[in-house]
């Protein structure tokens, strides 16, 4: 193990070990409950940034028994015009920070698709599996950088939970597109009975399930290589900086 970790940085040995080690998390019930308790945290975590940027009070309720939703109370006029406010004050303050700036400056510009219209509606319910990649491109950062103690355990555990999460999402949505029975599946189990966010996205756009599958299949290829990218090429400049 020493051998090997002198020849291979110690971010690139995390991430192979995590991308060969996330099928783990889906090989035994415990295991599999675990995976599903952190995945329904991440996206119900997704939908209530969601609603509380859009004016609502919101609160993740996930139930021991398999079941997760985003529990959003009315829109406050007030709560939302107080967040434009603040975007537009934000952008201002952070204006010499371009990097920050400018999509701040954009989603205020936006922002009133988002609080009055419809698009806020489907924004919202993709929110839940965006909640998903968001953490899982963290992970990705988090694995390649050292995290919190730098220790080899945790910048796996990161590895492993990342590409489990860009796995469990992309398995998901192929499958909804390729695959009657697993769109029969998806269709017939929403939580609290509820119907599942990509059939109320299909619903509302007017297009099919398989169609707005394929476009989070194309986002999650595309956020997964981009977070992987930009967790090497941070792992790489703190070699250099060190």
């Amino acid at each position: 193990m020493e051998a090997i970790t002198r020849r291979m940085p110690s971010w690139a040995l995390s991430l192979g070990l995590g991308l060969v080690m996330s099928p783990l998390l889906s090989s035994t019930p415990i295991l599999q409950y675990i995976g599903w308790f952190l995945a329904s945290l991440f996206h119900e975590s997704g939908h209530c940034i969601a609603a509380l940027l859009t004016g609502h009070s919101a609160l993740p309720a996930i139930r021991l028994d398999g079941h997760a939703a985003a529990v959003h109370g009315p829109q406050s006029r007030i709560m939302v015009f107080v967040t434009w406010a603040g975007l537009f004050y934000a952008t201002f303050i952070l204006r010499r920070r371009i990097v920050l700036a400018i999509p701040i400056g954009v989603l205020a510009l936006v922002y009133p698709l988002l609080a009055f219209t419809m698009v806020g509606e489907v924004v919202h319910l993709s929110c839940g599996h965006l909640g998903e990649l968001a953490f899982a491109s963290y992970a990705m950062y988090c694995a390649a950088t050292g995290g919190f103690t730098h220790g080899a355990s945790e910048r796996v555990a990161y590895a492993l939970l990342g590409f489990w999460l860009f796995g469990r999402n992309l398995k998901l949505f192929i499958g909804l597109v390729t695959d009657a029975g697993a769109r029969a599946l998806y269709s017939e189990n929403g939580s609290f009975g509820m119907e599942n966010d990509l059939l109320r996205i299909a619903g509302h756009c007017s297009v099919s399930l398989p169609a707005v599958a394929f476009v989070f299949v194309l986002i999650t290829i595309v956020v997964a290589a981009v977070s992987l990218a930009l967790a090497i090429r941070s792992a790489r400049l703190n070699l250099t900086v060190a």
